[in-house]
């Protein structure tokens, strides 16, 4: 069984992006790296993904396989774009039988169809290395992971949207799209289901997984749901049966769309979370909820040190390899314990080897929160007529105590200077300040 922390999972393209450096465009690409096993799910929908790939500094040549959820457009646009990106040949490409199906939908106004599907054809992308499994079957990956091959819609209330069509000798028929199929993962905790599009169902899916995995615990569930499109009586089902399931984390993404996702986040709270361009998943580490704790629950909460011994938070693994340099439980509030939102408090977490991470403490900045040097800034930005600004930290590691910066190895950190430069190059002007 696959061990959880042994599990990364990054979108690397999805209609939104949770990052100035990379590009969100319809669609969806997802990279699984599973120990020493990776693997893409998709390629976006156009080359675009592969800017997102530099940008996210993804080794392609490490990739095993692709597995293509389905034969959309959004979901294959890129393939070409990543085939000639990996120097490793050939390239296994596991797919559905019907996914090179002529695709299209149906325009609900004008009753036009429009090609949707794959943009390339079979010869053409073998060129650039590809090597096709069709299958309706599932197609084992590794002995924990699994293409689930042709999904079964066993609900009475799950549909394929109308708008679905195949083109053939009789015209344009709707789609079943029989090629829709998504990844399980069988992990220490349960479940990971990577969805693509969800076409057939996300309850059908899960049900699917958990009779081909023999297991009825679900960990996590992300991708796309295909929610945005359906009948309201669909998607009322829908959050009901997956309120059953007992999910413990569900990142939509995608054809899930905003109306819906507000309703999945107003149904299942801090285990919802938006799976945008740029998420990276690493379904061992438990977010810390800290929603019904505050400074005021700590007395004279002064130092770190007391709020530290007081909260007594430990982590009981060594989380500093995976690529996670630090994680950290966030307070609002100030020292005084007087709700400002404008001060943050830091509190260090230790892992089992005594390692602490960063800790940071006062008034200063994020991408979230502004603070008066930051106000002033703007301000001068929009007096001398410029549309916005970037601001970058010369260092990675961030303290409003300058000595502290003497005290760790690497305060640069290994990608801030991409990061400044990139900034820089696509600025008008830039300003150093101290």
């Amino acid at each position: 069984m696959l061990k959880s922390e042994e599990l990364k999972i990054t979108t690397v393209s999805e209609n939104t992006s949770n990052s100035t450096n990379l590009l969100g465009q319809l669609g969806l690409c997802v990279l699984v790296e599973a120990a020493d096993y990776k693997f893409l799910i998709d390629t976006g929908a156009s080359s675009t993904v592969s800017q997102n790939v530099d940008a996210l500094g993804i080794n392609l040549d490490l990739v095993e396989a692709i597995v293509l959820s389905h034969g959309h457009l959004d979901h294959t646009g890129g393939l070409r774009a990543i085939l000639a990106k990996m120097k490793k040949k050939p390239v296994r490409i596991v797919a559905h039988p019907e996914v090179w199906g002529l695709k299209y939908a149906k325009n609900k106004k004008t009753g036009k169809y429009s090609y949707v599907g794959i943009p390339f054809r079979p010869e053409e992308l073998e060129r650039y290395g590809a090597q096709f499994e069709f299958t309706s079957e599932p197609t084992w990956l590794t002995e924990d992971i699994v293409a689930s091959g042709e999904e079964l819609m066993t609900t009475s209330f799950e549909s394929v949207a109308k708008g679905a069509f195949v083109k053939n000798d009789s015209g344009y028929t709707p789609d079943p799209c029989a090629d829709d199929q998504s990844v399980y993962i069988r992990t220490d905790l349960g479940l990971i289901i990577v969805l693509g599009c969800a076409h057939r169902g996300i309850i059908n899916i899960i049900r699917h997984a958990q009779q081909l995995m023999k297991t009825e615990k679900v960990h996590m569930v992300l991708g796309g749901t295909h929610l945005g499109p359906a009948p309201e009586e669909q998607v009322t089902s829908t959050i009901e049966a997956l309120k059953d399931i007992g999910l413990q984390w569900l990142g939509v993404s995608h054809c899930t769309g905003q109306k819906v996702a507000a309703k999945l986040s107003q149904t299942f709270g801090d285990k919802f979370f938006y799976n945008n361009t740029g998420t990276i998943n690493f379904p061992n580490i438990d977010i810390f909820n800290c929603s019904d704790t505050t400074a005021t629950n700590i007395p004279d909460a002064d130092y770190y040190s007391e709020i530290v011994r007081d909260v007594n938070l430990t982590v009981d693994k060594d989380w500093s390899g995976g690529g996670i340099r630090a994680l950290s439980l966030r307070f609002y509030g100030n020292a005084g314990n007087v709700a400002d939102a404008n001060t943050q408090m830091y509190v260090a977490l230790e892992d089992s080897e005594g390692k602490v991470a960063v800790v940071n403490y006062g008034n200063y900045a994020d991408e979230n929160i502004d603070d008066p040097t930051v106000r002033r800034c703007i301000r001068y930005a929009d007096s001398w007529g410029f549309g916005g600004m970037v601001i970058v930290n010369l260092f990675a590691y961030r303290s409003t105590d300058p000595s502290k910066l003497h005290e760790v190895s690497d305060p640069i950190g290994p990608d801030n200077d991409f990061h400044i430069r990139r900034c820089a190059k696509l600025s008008e002007k830039t300003i150093l300040a101290w």
